[in-house]
């Protein structure tokens, strides 16, 4: 009862399908390294949160603002990203996207486009942490995995142009895309730094 007054069942049959398209993407990226069977299943749960919580953080943040929002597959963007499934090189995540209704202000859209990229900076930043020099555990490569994936998923939505996470920032304003980028920047240098 609780998880329908969050969420309907259309919303997680969406959010369902689209996690696990987001994860054959994971797989696709990490097939090349040797990996044992619980490190990929790691992995596969850090590409997965990656996705659910960006955009758990556009839905709950709407709704803070009282509006409806729930995440909804998109067909091109399901099929780019399974295209990205099976490509080498290009990997493009993006199955769907979390529609908003409402009333709102430039500067709410502007909040809520930023919730989604801060999640991944944040879980960018944490596993850093976690990947420091000194940590010599076996999860050293889970947490660089963790890292520097988010910060690019935060780098790539925080790109000023068309749907993007970026282009309504700084359609709200300028001065948050410029610092939010920015650290999205330091954070991908960091963890290439860190390789």
């Amino acid at each position: 009862r609780i998880l329908h007054r969050v969420s309907s069942p259309t919303e997680i049959a969406h959010l369902s399908l689209g996690t696990l398209v987001v994860m054959l993407v994971g797989f696709s990226a990490a097939i090349s390294e040797t990996l044992t069977v619980s490190f990929l299943g790691l992995y596969l749960l850090i590409f997965a949160l990656t996705f659910i919580l960006h955009e758990l953080g556009h839905k709950f943040t709407a709704k803070y603002y009282g509006l409806w929002a729930e995440f909804r597959l998109s067909l091109i963007g399901l099929v780019v990203t399974l295209i990205s499934a099976l490509s080498p090189i290009i990997k493009i995540v993006s199955p769907g996207t979390v529609f908003v209704s409402g009333e709102a202000s430039r500067a709410t859209i502007g909040k809520i486009s930023l919730s989604g990229p801060i999640v991944n900076l944040l879980l960018s930043t944490i596993f850093l942490i976690l990947n420091t020099p000194l940590n010599i555990s076996i999860f050293k490569a889970i947490f660089a995995w963790g890292s520097t994936i988010n910060a690019y998923v935060a780098l790539f939505n925080l790109i000023p142009f068309s749907i993007l996470d970026g282009a309504k920032i700084f359609w709200w304003s300028k001065y948050v895309w410029i610092v939010m980028f920015s650290a999205a920047l330091i954070l991908v240098a960091a963890n290439l730094v860190a390789l």
